[in-house]
């Protein structure tokens, strides 16, 4: 029984761990194009967990140019499905950054068809 929890408990400590160093990795990076590539990225995530699979993508990014505070973004995004199938696409998105709340909004999301390697 002591030893049950005591792996119970070491599991809980290592993933209190990871919670934590997660966290402190995402506000040492504030510049405007990181979170335009952040907000493209996971909006691109969110949207390939929907209506492809539950698995998380991979989602390579690039800001292609900026006129003012609106950012074009395009990227690749590949994924597994559920029988370990990897599937690849394109995605296009425009960004808006608003500099007076310091956040940004993905306003448009083209992503294509992904297909099978």
């Amino acid at each position: 029984m002591k030893k049950v929890l005591a792996i119970i408990f070491a599991c809980a400590l290592v993933f209190m761990c990871c919670a934590c160093s997660s966290g402190n990795e995402a506000t040492n990076d504030n510049s405007v194009e990181d979170m335009v590539e952040r907000a493209a990225r996971s909006r691109v995530q969110a949207e390939v967990m929907i209506n492809y699979s539950s698995h998380a993508p991979t989602v390579t990014s690039l800001i292609n140019n900026s006129n003012g505070d609106t950012y074009y973004v395009s990227g690749k995004v590949t994924v597994r499905d559920k029988y370990g199938d990897p599937y690849s696409g394109t995605y296009d998105a425009v960004v808006k950054y608003d500099s007076a709340s310091n956040k940004c909004e993905v306003t448009s999301l083209d992503l294509g068809k992904l297909y099978k390697n």
